[in-house]
């Protein structure tokens, strides 16, 4: 165990990981948000249901982040590192629909 102290800072790497998810899934959900807004008047179109999905996918990693948190922690602490994908996949997806969307938004503005 004292070897592990003296190889990694006890917590505050952990801390600036959860810090970073957070901002992500905020991120995600202004930019939904952002995408909403520009969509106008009518809010049930397709784009409008993946503005949706890309904010739960925010609040999902925002709420998800604190539990990592203390999951990593403890394994951590017991000299087991732990990966997991579920959070970088999720944000990929959500970067394509975020992605995919202002190019279906803007080739619409363009064309009308």
């Amino acid at each position: 165990m004292a070897e592990f102290d003296a190889i990694h800072d006890p917590g505050l790497q952990q801390e600036r990981t959860v810090l970073a998810w957070d901002r992500t899934g905020l991120a995600l959900m202004v930019s939904s948000g952002i995408l909403e807004r520009s969509l106008g008047a009518p809010l049930v179109q397709p784009l409008s249901v993946v503005a949706a999905v890309v904010f739960l996918l925010g609040l999902v990693l925002l709420v998800r982040s604190r539990t990592r948190y203390l999951t990593r922690w403890r394994r951590m602490r017991q000299g087991d590192g732990m990966v997991s994908a579920g959070p970088v996949v999720t944000v990929a997806v959500a970067t394509v629909l975020l992605g995919v969307s202002a190019l279906v938004l803007l080739l619409e503005r363009s064309f009308s």
